[in-house]
């Protein structure tokens, strides 16, 4: 037995325990415009770009190629260094909601790739490698440590969906790195600059329902070149409307504004930031919803003779549209009604036979329908 136990022991010892690692080859850096294969690029394969916008998402599109003896099969974080294109001293980019708060990188969720779908060919691709087959990668928004499989002889691709944080260094140039990974002869790790001089800072930025109408907030960490933001409005996310403008203050400020006729339904705020040369940077969305609770609509009295008082508890439009069908569907009535202290007084046509209605009422997001009785 001790013999055997000694063997063992020899045997372990003399194992030397080796990771495949894979090699970064081409690069490129996109836009969060579009899906794992529509999303444009920001510059060509291999080529740096400028951040001049912290509150902009960027999509990193990586080539990772097998070129060594041995199946790379493990777990990895992506990583940054600053002016450090080894990435000596680098840093994990950890997911959003991380409990980390000293990263200059975050990874984000957004709706136009989702976490960990698999990705297509989209990189030209280093020519060394060109007789590599390949293989399906990963997007990466939501998930700090990510799965990699490479078979040797293979390639594929990856893409990192990453938003600066606050904290990022001006006019500084950061490197990005694979924990495992080793780059290409000739070539570098994926890297971007930041520019010397941020125009606007955006630390928050907040809408909250207040006194039946809407508080903006929002505050700058540091302003250069501001000249003002535009607060637009917007009652479907795609038509935006401008409801105030304010002037820049020039340096870290609070500003904020009262929209005090906000829409019946969902109200999407965003800011639009210019530049004194006239560029634009818009904020995030920030959504309030003043939808009518259909169980305080108010339709009396019912049953009528013809007179109806109709009461609109938080209705924000001046007017609202009513139509009366038989229950066979034939169109009675159709008017448009102006709303007073949100009651809409309305008049059913001389002669409406008695019977059952169908009333429904419409108008600035708001779509109701009820029974009424006409004797």
């Amino acid at each position: 037995m001790k013999r055997q136990l000694l063997l063992l022991i020899l045997f372990v010892s003399s194992v030397q325990i080796t990771f495949a690692s894979f090699t970064t080859a081409n690069w490129r850096w996109r836009n969060d415009d579009g899906t794992e294969t529509t999303a444009t690029w920001k510059a060509a394969e291999n080529t740096p770009i400028e951040i001049v916008d912290i509150n902009t998402t960027i999509r990193l599109r990586v080539e990772f190629v097998n070129n060594t003896q041995q199946r790379a099969n493990y777990s990895s974080m992506l990583s940054y260094s600053i002016n450090d294109a080894n990435g000596v001293n680098s840093k994990v980019i950890f997911e959003t909601g991380n409990g980390y708060g000293d990263e200059h990188f975050t990874l984000v969720s957004v709706t136009n790739v989702s976490d960990l779908s698999p990705t297509t060919k989209q990189l030209a691709g280093h020519s060394s490698f060109s007789s590599y087959p390949f293989k399906p990668g990963s997007v990466v928004s939501n998930s700090g440590v990510v799965p990699y499989d490479i078979e040797v002889g293979e390639k594929t691709e990856y893409e990192f969906v990453i938003k600066p944080k606050a904290g990022i260094l001006r006019g500084q140039t950061y490197y990005f790195i694979n924990s495992y990974g080793t780059t290409v002869t000739g070539g570098s790790r994926p890297y971007l600059t930041v520019s010397a001089a941020l125009p606007v800072k955006l630390k928050d930025f907040s809408a909250q329902k207040k006194n039946n109408g809407v508080a903006l907030t929002w505050q700058t960490e540091s302003e250069t070149n501001n000249n003002r933001f535009e607060v637009e409005r917007s009652s479907d996310g795609k038509k935006w409307n401008v409801i105030t403008k304010v002037l820049g203050k020039g340096t870290a400020a609070a500003y904020q504004y009262q929209d005090t006729r906000p829409t019946t339904g969902k109200n999407y705020y965003r800011l639009a930031q210019y530049d004194n040369d006239g560029t634009l940077t818009h904020s995030g969305l920030q959504v309030v919803d003043f939808a009518i609770n259909n169980t305080l609509v108010n339709i009396y009295p019912n049953p009528t003779t013809q007179k109806l008082t109709i009461a609109l508890p938080n209705f924000k439009g001046k007017t609202v549209t009513v139509k009366v069908n038989d229950l066979q569907g034939k169109l009675i009535a159709q008017t448009v009604n102006e709303v007073t202290d949100q009651l809409v007084n309305y008049v059913l046509p001389n002669g409406t036979a008695k019977g059952i209605y169908i009333i429904n009422l419409t108008g600035d997001g708001f779509n109701y329908s009820q029974k009424i009785i006409v004797r």
